[in-house]
């Protein structure tokens, strides 16, 4: 009975401890709660989460609009050589790929059969001018009329044609360059007959070349004459790009494509490029002085709006934007930004209107 005794004392005491343990952990959980609880009629407003952002301070400069139109590269001079006689090729000079001179002979056509028509019209030239020096001294004597000396003297002068045309023949028997150039292909050979406006062969001036370029109708107005151009042969790339200047631009356009013709003149004595070549022609639409521009990638869609964000105050704020030139990586800002705005470009895809910033750093 004692023993029985005894245990009911330990398990009370224990069953008391565990008692007072969880008393007091409820206790403490309730004076936690109470802490944190706002006091009666306050709100408690949740933490604001603050952007981290870089800015970079807006300043005027000069932006340039281009335009990259296609062009055809052509000979500044491409001549078809054509007989002007018929007859024997009995010569042929400089080879395809041969360069010449101005006046340098080419082909030459039935020459000895010129040569001998030549001599024979000198001899009768020379016969009839002897016949019209002795009938001018009778005449001067009075011992034949008037009459014979004119007779002489129309004998002489068709004598004189004769021979004239004897001269035309042999120098159209030699076909020689009218430019400085390079053969650029050879149509007849040695022994072949040929007919007068035949073409034998072709020449062409590549020192210098022509660009042909279409300017649409809205981008005429922007080309003048004496402006320069870059030509990019290969690649868009700054340093490849060659200079050229125009010379030419149609008053008439073509009814069809609203195009109009323009011609660049450009240095080609590096052989940079050839006849038929396709090349892109670089040319300044325009250029703003003082100019408020923004990094592309600094814009925001919203809707149909174009908007950027600058920092004021720890805050964003948002501007809706109208933009104008694209020049590179920047585009010009006509409305909506000032001088000096400090522009977030970086962290602000996420941003609204009014949300806390804090700027790390100025671009």
């Amino acid at each position: 009975m004692k023993k029985a005794i005894n245990a009911f004392i330990v398990l009370a005491g224990l069953a008391l401890c565990l008692y007072v343990i969880v008393l007091a952990s409820a206790k403490n959980h309730q004076n936690s709660a109470n802490t944190n609880r706002a006091p009666i009629g306050e709100t408690v407003e949740p933490a604001t989460k603050i952007a981290r952002v870089k800015v970079s301070v807006v300043h005027p400069q000069r932006v340039t609009e281009y335009m990259l139109l296609p062009g055809t590269v052509e000979a500044w001079e491409d001549i078809d050589l054509s007989a002007k006689v018929a007859g024997i090729v009995e010569w042929v000079g400089p080879k395809e790929g041969t360069r010449v001179t101005t006046g340098e002979a080419v082909v030459r056509l039935d020459v000895a059969s010129k040569v001998a028509l030549l001599n024979q019209a000198k001899a009768q030239l020379a016969q009839v001018e002897k016949q019209y020096e002795r009938v001018s001294n009778l005449v001067r004597d009075r011992v034949l009329s008037r009459a014979e000396l004119d007779n002489v003297t129309a004998q002489r002068d068709v004598a004189r044609a004769t021979v004239e045309v004897a001269q035309v023949a042999w120098n159209d028997a030699t076909l020689c360059s009218p430019i400085a150039g390079v053969i650029d292909r050879l149509d007849v050979d040695v022994g072949e007959y040929v007919n007068a406006g035949k073409e034998v062969a072709k020449i062409v001036q590549t020192d210098r070349v022509k660009i042909l370029v279409n300017v649409p109708e809205k981008d005429v107005g922007y080309c003048n004459r004496r402006q320069e151009a870059g030509i990019f042969c290969n690649e868009v790339r700054l340093d490849q790009i060659t200079w050229g200047r125009i010379y030419y631009v149609a008053l008439t356009g073509d009814p069809v494509s609203r195009t109009y013709r323009m011609h660049i003149e450009m240095d080609n004595r590096e052989g940079r490029v050839r006849p038929g070549m396709i090349v892109r022609v670089g040319l300044i639409r325009r250029q703003v002085e003082n100019a408020l521009t923004v990094p592309l990638y600094a814009v925001v869609d919203r809707g149909d709006r174009k908007v950027v964000f600058i920092e004021r105050d720890g805050r964003a704020v948002q501007r809706t934007v109208e933009l104008g030139i694209i020049d590179g990586d920047r585009i010009q800002v006509t409305s909506g930004l000032s001088e000096d705005d400090r522009l977030i470009v970086v962290g602000h895809r996420d941003l609204v209107d009014g949300a806390a910033i804090e700027a790390e750093g100025t671009i």
